[in-house]
């Protein structure tokens, strides 16, 4: 067996070894769950619910209740827009370059190497 082939594979012999691991455990382990006993034998019941006795109006919401609306400065907003672009164009730059290399290496490849001097 050549060692390329090993080198190629054993990751994914890696993977199946794993979820083979993971296959004989499974069925071996518990979780240890089992029905929930009540804490009081006669635990006390809610009123029956009737549409006649419920409140017609809306309540009126208090101060406590009320959320405070935080207010980010205008600086914050303009210098996250700046960052997030900074980040959009160095990632695109980062990809063009690296797309470039890879055409630049390929054109090199597809190039008959240049014969070597004869050493006499």
């Amino acid at each position: 067996m050549d060692l390329s082939a090993v080198r190629r594979w054993w990751p994914v012999g890696g993977v199946a070894a794993l979820l083979a691991v993971a296959a004989l455990a499974a069925p071996r382990s518990s979780l240890g769950l089992g029905p929930v006993q009540p804490v009081l034998d006669n635990p006390p019941r809610l009123p029956e619910f009737s549409p006649e006795t419920a409140p017609t109006g809306a309540a009126e919401p208090t101060a406590a209740a009320a959320p405070e609306r935080v207010v980010l400065p205008d600086w914050v907003v303009t210098a996250a827009s700046v960052l997030c672009g900074v980040l959009v164009v160095a990632v695109v730059a980062l990809l063009a370059y690296v797309l470039i290399r890879d055409a630049a290496r390929r054109r090199t490849a597809r190039r008959a190497p240049a014969p070597r001097p004869e050493v006499q």
